[in-house]
Order: structure tokens, then sequence, then C-alpha cells
């Protein structure tokens, strides 16, 4: 029921994602973990002459995305009501796509937790308009793909 159920209206999985959206946003803004994490991605060799444990930031980094991952799973599990390991297999490719719609950079060190989220809001959206027209998926990934594209075009010119 945390996962189908209403409170004051609205799907819980709403209140869920926005409550991880701001722990997440606080962890990477207000803590110095969140600070050597965007030290690291944005300049590893320069972090680790700083003094910096880049090794322990990118293995606690690695475990708490593990975890999220996780717990994506079981919701994803608990929401389909299924459990195959091969049902995100496609997820890869969409989560990457929303990340850098929202801005964030692929080389690291640029990014937040709300372009994110916004990302994904705008990949829904025109993943929907998509399914409502009917367009076939093998289409749909090459729209997305174009997106994504664009996407890299646009931030590379907007950093040159």
């Amino acid at each position: 029921t945390y996962f189908t159920g209403e409170l004051f209206g609205l799907p819980i999985p709403l209140f869920i994602i926005l409550f991880c959206t701001l722990l997440a946003s606080l962890v990477l803004r207000y803590t110095r973990f969140g600070r050597h994490l965007y030290a690291v991605g944005s300049n590893e060799n320069a972090t680790r002459l700083s003094g910096m444990p880049t090794d322990r930031i990118k293995l606690f980094a690695y475990v708490t995305c593990g975890f999220i991952t996780g717990l994506a799973g079981i919701y994803w599990a608990a929401r389909s009501r299924a459990a195959d390991p091969l049902t995100g297999e496609n997820f890869a490719f969409d989560s990457i796509t929303a990340a850098v719609l929202g801005g964030t950079s692929l080389f690291g060190g640029v990014g937040s937790v709300w372009g994110t989220l916004a990302g994904v809001l705008i990949l829904a959206i025109i993943g929907n308009i998509m399914n409502l027209t009917g367009i076939p998926s093998n289409y749909q990934y090459i729209v997305k793909g174009v997106l994504l594209v664009l996407a890299m075009l646009l931030y590379r010119r907007r950093n040159v």
C-alpha cells in the first residue's frame, strides 16, 4: 500500500520522491561529503593532491548509489508486483538522459538534484506523449537519444 496508496489525494510515491530529492540536495549542498563529492567529480587529481581521501569518497558514493538503487528495485518490484532482474535493463539510458537534460555534466563536478528531477519530469512527459500517440518504443529511444545529444551540445556551447 505504500507504493500504490494516496495521502492527501496525492500518490505516496510522490512524497517519497520529494523527500529523497530534498535529502540528497541537503547532503550535497550542506555537508562536507557533498562538497568533497563535487570536488572529486570536478577534478579527481587536484582533489587527491589537496589531501582529500578520494578513494574513500568514491567508495562511499558507490555504496550510497548501490543502496539507493536497491531501494528503487524494491519499490519497482512492489509497484509492478513482479521481481525480474532484467526489468530495469533499459533504465540506465533514461537515467543518463534525464540527468543531462537537468544540467548535469557527464564530465563531473556540475549538476544538482533538483535539475535532475526536472530532467526526469521532462523525459516522463515526453515519454507519455509518445506512448499516447502510439510511437513504437524503438523510435522512442531514437527521440531520447536525440534529446541527449542536443542537451550535450547545448551544454558544450554554453560552456565554451
